[in-house]
């Protein structure tokens, strides 16, 4: 199965409210399958169902008055599996460790850019194969 999975392209989820931020992410992520979702409840549904073929998790730090320190660890209560990327303004030193010890496996600065997003996707999943190949 580790096989059939590594020979497809990883399965990506954004985690981002606003539509047209959404699309742009999305357009960054080109040579993987993404899935997108509004906000926290409905990212987490989607993690529920895809769980063993999600491989990297992109989010907003805030949705709506929301935080994503408690939605990282309902989805690491769900699967270890998924990489969570979290994204934001610049943000104090503090916020930004509390979500990595949250379960956050990165954390980037808007704004974005192509190149980063790539970047980080890609080595959040040669982290992951390398991992699971041991």
């Amino acid at each position: 199965m580790i096989e059939f999975l590594s020979m497809a392209k990883p399965l990506i989820l954004v985690v981002e409210a606003d539509s047209k931020e959404r699309a742009v992410l999305t357009s960054y992520l080109e040579n993987y399958r993404v899935f997108e979702a509004g906000c926290y409840s409905e990212a987490e549904q989607i993690v529920r169902l895809h769980f063993l073929k999600l491989r990297v998790i992109l989010c907003n730090y805030s949705i709506k008055g929301s935080f994503s320190h408690s939605f990282i660890e309902s989805i690491s209560k769900i699967s270890s599996v998924p990489r969570v990327v979290v994204y934001s303004e610049k943000r104090p030193v503090g916020e930004v460790v509390s979500v990595i010890k949250s379960g956050a496996y990165d954390y980037m600065v808007e704004p974005l850019s192509a190149d980063t997003v790539q970047r980080v996707v890609s080595s959040s999943i040669d982290a992951l194969s390398y991992l699971e190949s041991e």
